[in-house]
């Protein structure tokens, strides 16, 4: 039971603090099925099925030794009573009457036959052969605790040994991929670019300014009674429990329908959302159009108080990687890039997506993060089919990525989705070995990359959920909600004829208009 929680350490909660809010409690840690939990539960099989009932096989039984030694003396004479043996009292017998006061009962014991003897039991009078010697009890003794250990250390060295080796797998790739492509470099391919270093100081700077003000936050907002809430809506701890076995549910039909309304329900509300963007507005604001548009649609928005999480949606700009807070205090600045995470709540399912957006002119490298982020997850998309494993996902991003001279996010997942907000498989970013199965028709879960300008190495706030780059580089990310098809993958979350478009989304735009 070890090595399935050490096996995938984003998502353990209970090992972790990473600021993902679906790191907290939801995420399963469920039974992996590696080989190292295999022995760990044999290990102490033996040792609850062997030692305890050897060790209390004798209780009851007086007139035979359990564990002996060949030629050793009885320590129990022919004529000791039972009750005497049982510890009630002292040895009483013909052969030890002489006992000094105090030391032998007054009472008249029931005599126990005497033993008889035979060529096998010979050194051993007034007792039947053991049942086990001392020298076999102490060979599967340590031969038990041999393979708890022996469970107990793959468990650890498991997960560590497959970590260690896929990034040293790809450490050399991704190192010549941003040589290649002049990462951390300028013009001159030499040194690095005074301007991009002292934008990067720049954001450092104000990121410990923000770090170390304030975070107030309104009062959580009111949901109407009448729309249906999910299990953590009052007391922010989700109900629904990992799956004893690590089998990815297959969506039934009707699931699907249901999950297809969730996930047109949480486009529509990120539509309206990213329309509102703009200079000056507030986070809190765009909070409000969220929170209104979702339960205007009989929803209820998923991320409220989902662990706490006080917003019903994340905001996070420039070098926030992830699960940034609204508030009123932060107000959107010409030139900052945006990404809003959408998830709602409908009739039993919740539907999750995200989309960039540009807050007036942006710079070119801006625009090419952003690009980059987006055709690395269409080259993952483009992968996924029945058949296909999951931990396949991340190389493609990875190397996509390295190449282009960004870095993806090793902390952060993408990850089932249902009834439950957060659930297997575990959907890494990354180069990775993890064993999170095979795609199936019927799967849904999400891919949600988030790639940055130089190292996606991510801290965390004081609010204990806005994460950000180490170094102050701009992160972007992009999410769908997926289903798994007979022939291929379904974007449960895709855009509708009428949604935002990025930039390079706008000629195929055009051109499907004119078509029409």
């Amino acid at each position: 039971f070890f090595s399935p929680m050490l096996a995938t350490p984003c998502s353990t909660p209970l090992l972790t603090n990473e600021p993902a809010y679906y790191n907290r409690l939801e995420v399963p840690v469920a039974v992996q099925g590696h080989r190292a939990s295999v022995v760990a539960l044999v290990a102490g099989a033996l040792i609850i099925c062997i030692l305890p009932t050897t060790v209390m096989s004798d209780v009851g039984t007086p007139s035979r030794a359990l564990f002996s030694s060949p030629g050793q003396p009885s320590t129990v004479a022919a004529g000791t009573t039972t009750a005497q043996v049982g510890g009630l009292q002292p040895l009483r017998s013909e052969a030890n009457s002489n006992l000094g006061p105090g030391t032998a009962s007054s009472a008249t014991p029931m005599e126990v036959p005497p033993a008889v003897t035979s060529p096998d039991n010979e050194g051993m009078q007034g007792q039947p052969p053991p049942l086990l010697t001392s020298a076999t009890h102490k060979l599967l003794t340590t031969f038990a605790w041999a393979l708890a250990a022996m469970g107990v250390i793959l468990g650890f060295a498991n997960p560590v040994a497959r970590s260690v080796g896929a990034a040293a797998a790809g450490k050399k790739k991704t190192a010549k991929s941003r040589a290649g492509a002049g990462f951390g470099k300028g013009k001159s391919g030499s040194k690095k670019d005074p301007v991009a270093a002292r934008r990067i100081k720049t954001r450092v700077k104000r990121r410990k300014l923000l770090t170390e003000k304030e975070f107030p936050t309104d009062p959580r907002k009111a949901v109407p009674a009448h729309i249906p809430r999910p299990s953590y809506a009052d007391d922010g701890i989700p109900k629904e429990r990992p799956p004893l076995l690590p089998i990815i549910e297959v969506k039934s039909a009707k699931d699907i329908e249901q999950m297809r309304k969730s996930g047109r329900i949480a486009r529509e509300v990120l539509d309206c959302a990213v329309r509102a963007v703009r200079p000056g507005i507030s986070t809190e604001e765009l909070d409000d159009i969220v929170h209104k548009e979702t339960i205007a649609r009989g929803a209820y928005p998923s991320p409220l108080n989902y662990n706490g999480f006080p917003k019903s949606v994340c905001t996070s700009i420039n070098e926030v990687i992830c699960h940034g807070i609204p508030d009123r205090n932060t107000l959107l600045k010409e030139g900052d890039i945006l990404n809003i995470d959408v998830t709602v709540f409908f009739e039993g399912f919740h539907g999750d997506c995200s989309e960039m957006a540009f807050v007036g002119e942006v710079d070119e490298d801006a625009r090419r993060l952003v690009q980059v982020t987006y055709d690395c997850w269409q080259e993952a998309i483009k992968i996924c089919k029945p058949g296909v494993r999951y931990s396949e996902i991340g190389g493609v991003i990875e190397d996509y990525v390295t190449e282009r001279g960004f870095d993806t996010s090793r902390q952060f997942i993408g990850h089932g989705i249902g009834r439950a907000f957060h659930t297997i498989p575990n959907v890494f970013h990354h180069h990775n070995n993890q064993n999170e199965g095979v795609m199936k028709p019927g799967h849904t879960f999400t891919i949600e990359p988030m790639i940055a300008e130089g190292s996606c190495k991510g801290g965390l706030w004081p609010d204990g959920w806005t994460a950000t780059t180490d170094d102050g580089s701009r992160s972007a990310q992009f999410e769908h909600t997926f289903l798994i098809t007979e022939d291929g993958i379904e974007a449960l979350t895709a855009k509708l004829p009428t949604s935002p478009v990025q930039p390079w989304e706008k000629p195929l735009a055009e051109a499907k208009e004119a078509e029409v």
